[in-house]
């Protein structure tokens, strides 16, 4: 027997409660007390509140940037300030931090995402590049120098026309000195 997920609500039920969420948060309730009065779990809350940045930054585009250009211009006083020594570095870093937890309220800091990958690879099992990647791998370029001029000399022997390589070029004496 499959097990349903959740409570299935209806989209205009959703957007009544967002609708709520927000009246709510006009009022200045915590999130914590918007939940317990919505009787909803904190991830529903956030995954609202999510839906509503996103929504904000799409249908009020030029309200979105404005905060954005205030964010940016409080940065850079910080910056300034901490440059001109007028602010201590520790007041600096606590102002941006403060500035940071803003940002995110209002849904203007960037997600950044990054994937790692570790994987034991086999080289003989390799295709072409990499294979080259795996081999190489570790080297700098001083290692690698000869590396090029034994690559130079395979392009430039097959860059030669076939008769060319029985018979030296004009440059090259009669014994190729």
């Amino acid at each position: 027997m499959k097990r349903s997920r959740g409570n299935r609500n209806t989209a205009a039920h959703i957007e009544e409660r967002r609708a709520k969420t927000v009246k709510l948060m006009n009022e200045g309730r915590t999130k914590a007390e918007i939940a317990d009065q919505l009787r909803v779990s904190r991830i529903t809350l956030w995954r609202d509140l999510a839906n509503l940045r996103e929504r904000y930054k799409t249908e009020s585009s030029a309200d979105f940037e404005a905060y954005r250009k205030a964010q940016l211009e409080v940065l850079e006083l910080i910056e300034e300030g901490i440059v001109e020594g007028m602010i201590a570095p520790d007041v600096g870093n606590a102002w941006r931090q403060v500035r940071a937890d803003i940002s995110k309220l209002l849904g203007l800091d960037a997600p950044s995402k990054s994937v790692r990958i570790d994987a034991e690879l086999d080289p003989e099992k390799l295709q072409g590049y990499r294979k080259w990647l795996a081999e190489t791998k570790g080297l700098d370029d001083g290692d690698l120098v000869p590396v090029w001029s034994m690559l130079r000399e395979i392009r430039g022997a097959k860059a030669r026309k076939p008769i060319e390589a029985f018979f030296p070029s004009s440059e090259e004496g009669p014994c190729g000195s």
